[in-house]
């Protein structure tokens, strides 16, 4: 898996554009797109999922360079027909591009972008697999961890990803060290599921793992470069 230029996502030259006034409705329209960005590269992503290049992969189809995806400023630019065509029938009538005045805003971010969307599998097929389970092989108190454990690295992820664009590089790498501790913890936890659920072991280990390991991927290589900008 190549390294990303993360750094370049906090450079500080995501400026909003001029003083605007939205309504309700206006940042309504905003969120929905967010929201499909994040569909979007969930889509992407699953569609290269045995490939060990997969991050790389659906960051092309997003617009964003591998090797750097924030080189643009502002909202990415949309994949040419000829890349996008495989999944236009998945998002023909969300699929739009924000206008130019759009501001920034967290939701456009990459690292955020990602971040959500592969924690969103997580929980979705944690979701799937505790409901098929009348009477779970395992207590209360691991359903319970595994689940806040999921929570508290997505939020602590977030945190991070908002101080760093704000400026503060060593308040976001606290942030991330945070999720990442959760991480490990959920890490923990599903060998632990594994260990006494064959059907786990089965069906879902192998997701759950490869999604933790390129979330931590992604994490590590921020942490990496907010590190080497402050030296």
């Amino acid at each position: 898996m190549s390294h990303f230029d993360f750094d370049s996502f906090f450079d500080g030259e995501w400026d909003d554009k001029g003083d605007l006034v939205w309504s309700e409705s206006d940042w309504k329209r905003y969120l929905k797109g967010a929201k499909s960005d994040i569909k979007k590269f969930i889509t992407y992503y699953n569609s290269f999922n045995k490939s060990l290049d997969r991050l790389n992969e659906a960051a092309k189809l997003m617009g964003w360079e591998p090797d750097d995806w924030c080189t643009n400023y502002g909202y990415f630019p949309e994949p040419d027909d000829s890349t996008f065509t495989d999944f236009e029938d998945i998002f023909n009538s969300d699929h739009s591009t924000p206008d130019d005045m759009d501001p920034y805003t967290i939701h456009r971010h990459p690292v955020f972008i990602t971040t959500n969307a592969l924690c969103l599998l997580q929980k979705k097929d944690w979701e799937s697999y505790i409901s098929k389970k009348s009477e779970a092989p395992f207590s209360h108190k691991t359903t319970w961890a595994f689940t806040n454990a999921l929570r508290e690295s997505e939020l602590q992820a977030v945190m991070a990803i908002q101080a760093i664009d704000l400026g503060d590089s060593p308040l976001g790498i606290c942030h991330f060290k945070e999720a990442l501790a959760s991480l490990n913890k959920s890490l923990r936890l599903t060998s632990e599921i594994s260990e006494v659920d064959p059907e786990f072991s089965l069906c879902y280990e192998n997701d759950f793992l490869t999604r933790f390991f390129d979330i931590r991927e992604i994490w590590l290589r921020v942490m990496q470069d907010c590190r080497s900008t402050n030296l």
